[in-house]
C-alpha cells in the first residue's frame, strides 16, 4: 500500500490599488490581473462555505482562473487547509484591512474533510474489492431484510385498513338504504300533498269561476234593476205631471163653482153637471191613488230584491275576496238606487 500526498504552498498577493501605487503600463496589467484573481477566489471560497448550494450540487466556478483551478484538490474538500492573512493598522488601509478580513472569514466557512490516499497493488486491490463487495452485499441484504419487514407491517396495516374499510362500507350501505327508505317516503308524501293542492287548486278555480258566474249574475240583475227603476222614475213624473194638471184642474173648477154661484145659485142642472164633474175627478184621483199604492208596493218589492241582492253579494264577498273592488262598486249603485227609491217614496206621499 503506497500513501500519495500533495502540498500546495500560495503566497497570495494583496490587492493592487492604482490610486495608492500608481502602476502604469506593465504593472498596470499584472495588478489587475492579481485582483481579478483574487476575486475569483473569494468567490469560489464563499460557495464551498455556502453548505446549501455546494451539498445541492451547484456549479463551483473553478476555471474562471489559473490559480483556482490549481488549487482545486486542494479546496474540494479532500485536504487540510490553513490560511494566514495580513493586514495593516494604517487608516489609509482601512478598505483593504476590511476586504481581507472578509477573505478570512470565508475561508474559516469552507468545511473540508481529509482523507489519506492510498494506492494498493493488483493481488491485495481484488481481495479488498471482494472484501468490499461482500460488505456491500452484506449491507444490501440487511436493508433488503428491512424492507422486507417494512412491507410486512405495511401490508398488516394494509390488511387492518381494508377491513375496517369494509365495516365502514357496509355502515355507509346500511345508512345509504335508510336514507333511500327515508327519501322514497318523504317522496310519496310530496306526492300527496302535491296532488291534494292540485285538487285544492282546481276546487279554488272552480269557486272562483262560480264567483264570477255569481258576480255576473249580480250586474246583470243590477242593470235589470236599473232599468226598471228608470221606468219607475218615468211613471212617478208622469204621476206627478197628472197630479198636477188635476190640481190645476180642480182650481179651475173651484173658480167655475164660485162663478157660478155667484152667478146663478138656482141653477140646478149647471149643479149637478158640476157635481158629476166632480165625482169623475174623485174617481180619477180614487184611481191614481191606486197606481201610486201599486208603485208603492213594487218599490217595496224592490227593497225586498235590493236585500237579497246585497246577501248575495255578501256572500259572493266571502267566497272570493278576488272580486272585492267589484262588489265595492255594486254595493255603492245600489246604495245610490236605495236613495232615488227614498225620493221616488217620498215623492208619491207627497
Amino acid at each position: 500500500v503506497t500513501t500519495t500526498s500533495t502540498l500546495n504552498l500560495v503566497d497570495l498577493a494583496g490587492s493592487e490599488s492604482v490610486r495608492l501605487t500608481g502602476a502604469k503600463g506593465v504593472r498596470q496589467k499584472e495588478g489587475g490581473k492579481i485582483n481579478q484573481s483574487l476575486l475569483t477566489l473569494s468567490r469560489v471560497l464563499e460557495k464551498l462555505g455556502n453548505k446549501e448550494y455546494s451539498s445541492g450540487g451547484g456549479h463551483i466556478n473553478y476555471r474562471d482562473s489559473k490559480l483556482t483551478r490549481i488549487l482545486k484538490p486542494s479546496l474540494s474538500g479532500n485536504a487540510r487547509m490553513g490560511a494566514i492573512c495580513c493586514i495593516s493598522p494604517d487608516v489609509q488601509y482601512s478598505e483593504e484591512t476590511k476586504s481581507t478580513l472578509d477573505f478570512a472569514t470565508r475561508t474559516m466557512l469552507v468545511t473540508t474533510n481529509a482523507k489519506s490516499n492510498e494506492v494498493v497493488e493488483h493481488g491485495d486491490a481484488l481481495v479488498a474489492e471482494f472484501e468490499k463487495e461482500m460488505e456491500r452485499v452484506k449491507l444490501e441484504t440487511a436493508q433488503a431484510e428491512e424492507r422486507r419487514l417494512q412491507m410486512e407491517q405495511s401490508l398488516l396495516k394494509a390488511q387492518d385498513e381494508i377491513k375496517s374499510l369494509k365495516l365502514q362500507l357496509q355502515r355507509e350501505r346500511q345508512t345509504a338504504e335508510e336514507e333511500k327508505e327515508d327519501t322514497m317516503w318523504e317522496l310519496m308524501s310530496t306526492t300527496r300533498r302535491n296532488k291534494e293542492l292540485e285538487d285544492n287548486m282546481q276546487n279554488t278555480l272552480r269557486a272562483t269561476e262560480l264567483n264570477k258566474q255569481a258576480m255576473e249574475l249580480v250586474r246583470r240583475q243590477a242593470k235589470e234593476l236599473e232599468k226598471e227603476n228608470q221606468e219607475y222614475e218615468t211613471q212617478l213624473k208622469e204621476m206627478s205631471r197628472r197630479n198636477k194638471e188635476l190640481e190645476e184642474s180642480n182650481r179651475d173648477l173651484k173658480q167655475n163653482m164660485q162663478v157660478t154661484n155667484s152667478a146663478t145659485v138656482l141653477n140646478k142642472q149647471g149643479m149637478e153637471v158640476l157635481t158629476k164633474q166632480v165625482k169623475d175627478l174623485q174617481k180619477k184621483n180614487d184611481e191614481y191613488r191606486v197606481q201610486v199604492d201599486e208603485l208603492t208596493i213594487r218599490n217595496e218589492g224592490l227593497k225586498g230584491i235590493n236585500k237579497e241582492l246585497k246577501q248575495n253579494m255578501h256572500n259572493s264577498v266571502n267566497a272570493a275576496t278576488l272580486h272585492r273592488q267589484t262588489t265595492e262598486a255594486i254595493r255603492m249603485q245600489m246604495k245610490e238606487l236605495e236613495k232615488k227609491n227614498g225620493a221616488y217614496v217620498v215623492q208619491v206621499g207627497a
